[in-house]
């Protein structure tokens, strides 16, 4: 069995591949084009780019309607059904009203448009996960069945498991912090600070206020970009939506930090698992 270890920068973070097989050159050829994926998805979702799909968007949405390709407009159905099903806590717009906008965005099939001025798409929260998503279905349809992505120190995506083994283990710090076995699904990590733990990282798009219900929250989901934005809705509203919606989850209260700081580099000691 072969191991084969890819990376990219991308999305402002380090994504890795640790993928399985019998031919390392396969495996090379198609870990290259899953995080050349990653890398397109950083292009087409900054809304910092100036000729990004979102930016594109965000400059005449609120003029009229704007045609998007299919793949930016199932992002949106997505993030429609996770703001719903979250009251809220997940709203991927940014504006200058300190209450939830995404009421004023409009999907009609491939077209999108904004019903407010002074709004903007911004996918920060869930972009890492969905390239995930999309890297996982061209390993899959390019034959590689065993591996593990990571973006950072918030998304991983696990396909199958290694050999002899009930999953990838994947932990959330170090010590006794707790650990979970990712196959064929993915996990979704949002920290109420950032990764220096200087600032308030999530705030509540209800109120425009930071986040205060959890420090850190933890999502198992099939698919890694719901994992994304239903960890950052966790971090706003915490256990009681997770319970009503059947959320696989793992909270840390706040005042019980963790530092996640090299929670997520990948171990040189065991190639099948962070620590």
């Amino acid at each position: 069995m072969e191991t084969v270890r890819l990376a990219a920068l991308a999305m402002g973070t380090r994504f890795e591949a640790v993928l399985l097989g019998e031919d390392a050159g396969f495996l090379r050829a198609a870990g290259e084009e899953a995080l050349e994926l990653i890398s397109d998805e950083h292009v087409r979702l900054s809304r910092f780019e100036a000729d990004s799909v979102v930016s594109h968007v965000n400059r005449n949405a609120h003029k009229d309607w704007v045609g998007v390709d299919g793949d930016f407009a199932q992002l949106l159905r997505l993030c429609g059904e996770i703001f719903s099903a979250s009251d809220g806590a997940f709203d991927p717009t940014v504006t200058s009203s300190a209450s939830s906008a995404w009421q004023a965005v409009e999907l009609d099939g491939q077209r999108v448009r904004f019903l407010s001025p002074g709004l903007a798409l911004d996918f920060g929260a869930i972009a890492k996960g969905w390239a995930l998503d999309l890297a996982r279905a061209a390993l899959l349809d390019a034959g590689v069945s065993r591996g593990l992505l990571h973006g950072g120190t918030s998304s991983v995506m696990a396909l199958g498991a290694p050999p002899d083994q009930d999953g990838w283990g994947v932990s959330l710090g170090e010590g006794g912090a707790p650990r979970c076995l990712l196959k064929d699904s993915a996990l979704g990590v949002s920290a109420r600070h950032g990764e220096a733990g200087g600032h308030d990282h999530v705030l509540d798009p209800r109120s425009g206020s930071p986040a205060v219900e959890v420090e850190i929250a933890a999502v198992i989901a099939e698919s890694a970009a719901w994992a994304d934005g239903w960890s950052t809705a966790m971090v706003v509203r915490g256990e009681s939506l997770a319970q009503r919606n059947g959320l696989k989850t793992t909270f840390l209260p706040s005042g019980e930090a963790l530092d996640c700081g090299d929670a997520w580099r990948m171990d040189e000691a065991g190639p099948f698992y962070f620590s």
